[in-house]
Formats: structure tokens, C-alpha cells, sequence
């Protein structure tokens, strides 16, 4: 155990083994050299897994947090927490997007987890997740306020497609006392080529109104098509194999 202590740049009275106390207070690992790596080890115990949190390791250029291959170990390999530019990745070391979380198994797939310990229940007992659209100014009819895709990779080189979208629009200009929201669910049909992109099926309207096949319901469920094949374009209910009610126009 040591202590040390400056006028200049150490607390007087450290409160732990080293305790840097400065108006600038930093600690720097390495002389940045290109290329040089620093990182520091956190030993838990013999027994329990070890972390480190190294730069420029496995990742070239990037901050990562790593636990040891095993109890008390000094082995790194994967990094389960990354840094790169602005971007973050859990288990993956290559983030593309501010936050990237990747599994490679169903259960460890479930990589978010959202959870409310109030423990009055009611209105306020369980997790949000919050989408929202914040430009500086009054949100204007018809601007996403957040959204849901659905992506899948079309080949083996990870190209991801969209495969469904949930999202919300502002239903008109916003303001103190008008703020309307439409909800849509879109799909892309398995027709589709290229990079197309999901389209609209289903509009639950600020007023409660729903569309099946239009944005604009004029009743409190209005179903629209371009078909009169009602397994197309119209309502069908069935039991079994037989059709109980079918409704369509022509």
C-alpha cells in the first residue's frame, strides 16, 4: 500500500491508495503513440471473473470493457461493451448505430430489458420505452415521431432489409393544446425486389378511427381495396373451411 501526495496535483489526505485531486483533475495511460494500447485490470478476486478496460486492443481506435476467459483469469478475448467514435456496442465489437446490441442465441437475442420497481402497481407499474422527435420546434403535420423496423439480412453479407414498420405521425400542427397522433402498421410484400420499403396496412387514426388499406377510415372501421375478391380486398369471416360472411364491393 502506497499513497502520494502533491501540492500540485494529489489530494493532501488521500481517501484511497492513489486519489488524483486537481482543478483538471486526468489520468493518462500511454504517451499517445500511434498504435499503443492502455488499459487498466480490475481483479476482482482468484476465484471471480476479472474485467479490463483497454483501448485500442481489440478494436483499432476504440474503448472497450472485457471479463476474463475465466475465474481470476488474465486472458481478454471478447469485449462485451465497445466504444467507437460515437457509436456503442454490446457484444459486438463493430457498432454501426449510437447503440448496437447483438445476441447470438434466441434467449441471449433478448437484449433489452426495460423494468419498473414501483411498487404501487397501477398506471405507473410497469417499463417505458420512449420514442420521440425533438428538432427544436412545434412538431408539423405529417413528422415521425418514432418508429419500429423489422429487418432481416437478405444474403450472407449482412444486408439488412425491411420487413414491417410500426410508426407514428403527427395528425397536424402541434401546440400547446393540439397534439394528435396516427398510428400505422406497414408491411413489405414478399413481391417485393430491391430495396423496398415497408408500405402502409393499417392507420389507427388520432380520433380512433381505423383503416384496413387506407390512411383516411371515414367510419370507426373502414377497409379499402382496389379488389373484389373478398380474400383480397373485402371482410371474410370463416368457420372451418366454410365462409360464414363474406363482404366486398362488386
Amino acid at each position: 500500500t502506497a499513497t502520494i501526495s502533491s501540492s500540485t496535483w494529489a489530494a493532501a489526505t488521500p481517501a484511497a491508495n492513489l486519489q488524483v485531486a486537481d482543478g483538471n483533475t486526468a489520468v493518462m495511460i500511454g504517451d499517445g503513440a500511434a498504435n499503443e494500447q492502455g488499459y487498466l485490470i480490475f481483479n476482482v478476486s482468484n476465484t471471480a471473473v476479472n474485467y479490463r478496460i483497454a483501448s485500442n486492443t481489440h478494436v483499432p481506435g476504440g474503448l472497450e470493457i472485457t471479463p476474463s476467459t475465466g475465474g481470476g483469469g488474465t486472458t481478454f478475448n471478447t469485449p462485451t461493451l465497445v466504444v467507437k467514435g460515437a457509436n456503442v456496442g454490446i457484444g459486438t465489437a463493430s457498432p454501426d448505430y449510437k447503440l448496437e446490441i447483438e445476441g447470438s442465441t434466441k434467449d441471449a437475442a433478448r437484449t433489452l430489458s426495460i423494468k419498473c420497481t414501483n411498487s404501487t402497481g397501477g398506471s405507473d407499474g410497469g417499463g417505458t420505452l420512449q420514442l420521440s422527435h425533438d428538432e427544436g420546434s412545434a412538431q408539423d403535420s405529417g413528422e415521425q415521431m418514432g418508429r419500429i423496423d423489422f429487418a432481416a439480412a437478405e444474403d450472407g453479407s449482412n444486408n439488412l432489409d425491411l420487413g414491417a414498420s410500426i410508426y407514428t405521425i403527427a395528425s397536424g400542427h402541434w401546440d400547446a393544446d393540439t397534439h394528435g397522433a396516427d398510428l400505422i402498421f406497414a408491411t413489405t410484400p414478399e413481391t417485393a425486389s430491391g430495396d423496398e420499403n415497408p408500405q402502409m396496412r393499417m392507420t389507427i387514426k388520432d380520433s380512433g378511427k381505423v383503416g384496413i388499406g387506407t390512411a383516411v377510415p371515414a367510419a370507426t372501421l373502414t377497409v379499402s381495396s382496389s379488389s373484389t375478391d373478398p380474400a383480397v380486398g373485402g371482410i371474410l369471416i370463416e368457420e372451418g373451411t366454410s365462409d360464414i360472411l363474406a363482404i366486398h364491393s362488386g
